[in-house]
């Protein structure tokens, strides 16, 4: 039954797609902002815990190197509530292979106040060479199906094309760690909100990270103050694999851990635009070793590595190795000659090397 209907969604999504089109171009549409119920996110101006202290935090925005224009694009999966066709984005950064697992339209945000729209705004308009893959795993609300992410999961994974996986809804799903484990294997960039509950550790599907080979990150929420939000999940014992990213978007009018998500995707995203070749565990060691320390010094079991960083994210990080120096790496091994580990690459050489 799920199957036809999914059937019948991506049937409707090419007059869907079609019309909209027509009427972006046509009228000049500009974005409207959203404030409602979000995905559990809080609604209005957050508040900060500990505000009494003082906590360093990097800038929000800040430029990166654009793609090389023979990159290909990268595919970023959305596993949320469905992706409105509202600027920036439109049918050409919108992945053809959407699909609604929820009986919907993968095309139209079954959200009151549109929550996996705002996610892929976001992501676009911080990574402008991606492409969207929406995959409806929910309504809106509370209401996530565990079969539905899990199903969506396995579709995503099955997409060559997809690099980089926004689980925005992780706090509130509860999948087999097999399914979240297959898109770690398939070499895939898992990035799950740690979740709104004030808790001391990440609840939901963030807590297989461990399990994922270094490809998952588990992402914290900051207020407008640059401090942790009052209502994010801290990272607790998953604190290895834990980043803090403003949880916030210019999109929607409410905040939560579902919008620091898709920036630290969006970081991902940029990062294999840059070099493409890297594997996943290597572009979420940059972005944990690139991050603004807050806190206790080091990783701390509040603000896990720190506030994701875009532009030291692209900045010479040290002994990070890519596939390409590998491969050299053992070249050298076989012939007496080794490479120093410690050597800093050149993040301004347009190859893959990081």
């Amino acid at each position: 039954m799920m199957q036809s209907s999914s059937r019948r969604g991506l049937a409707c999504n090419f007059v869907f797609v079609a019309s909209l089109v027509i009427g972006l171009l046509g009228t000049g549409q500009q974005i409207a902002l959203g404030v409602g119920d979000g995905i559990d996110d809080k609604v209005g101006e957050p508040s900060s815990s500990d505000s009494g202290t003082s906590e360093k935090a990097s800038a929000i925005s800040v430029a990166a190197p654009k793609p090389q224009p023979s990159t290909p694009f990268i595919g970023v999966a959305v596993l949320d509530t469905g992706v409105s066709l509202r600027l920036p984005v439109s049918p050409l950064n919108v992945m053809p292979s959407a699909v609604s697992l929820v009986g919907g339209n993968p095309l139209a945000d079954a959200s009151s106040q549109p929550h996996g729209t705002a996610v892929a705004q976001t992501i676009l308009t911080l990574s402008p060479g991606s492409k969207i893959l929406s995959v409806q795993t929910s309504t809106g609300g509370r209401s996530v199906s565990s079969s539905a992410v899990a199903q969506g999961m396995t579709h995503a994974v099955a997409d060559p094309s997809v690099r980089v996986i926004n689980h925005s809804n992780a706090a509130l799903a509860a999948i087999p760690g097999t399914t979240i484990m297959s898109a770690a294997l398939a070499g895939k960039v898992l990035v799950m909100s740690a979740g709104n509950d004030r808790s001391p550790n990440p609840v939901g599907d963030a807590v297989h990270a461990p399990n994922l080979a270094g490809r998952a990150l588990i992402v914290g929420g900051l207020g407008p103050d640059g401090k942790m939000l009052g209502f994010s999940n801290r990272a607790g014992s998953f604190a290895s694999h834990y980043v803090v990213a403003v949880g916030a978007s210019e999109f929607a009018g409410y905040w939560g851990t579902s919008f620091a998500t898709p920036r630290v995707s969006a970081l991902a995203a940029r990062i294999l635009q840059t070099w493409p070749k890297l594997k996943a565990e290597q572009v979420v060691e940059i972005i944990k070793r690139s991050a603004t320390d807050m806190g206790e010094p080091g990783v701390d079991s509040k603000f896990g590595w720190g506030q994701i960083n875009f532009a030291r994210a692209f900045q010479p990080l040290g002994p990070v190795k890519t596939p390409l120096e590998e491969s050299n790496t053992k070249a050298g091994d076989k012939t007496g000659q080794t490479e120093d580990s410690s050597t800093t690459a050149d993040t301004t050489d347009s190859g893959s090397e990081f």
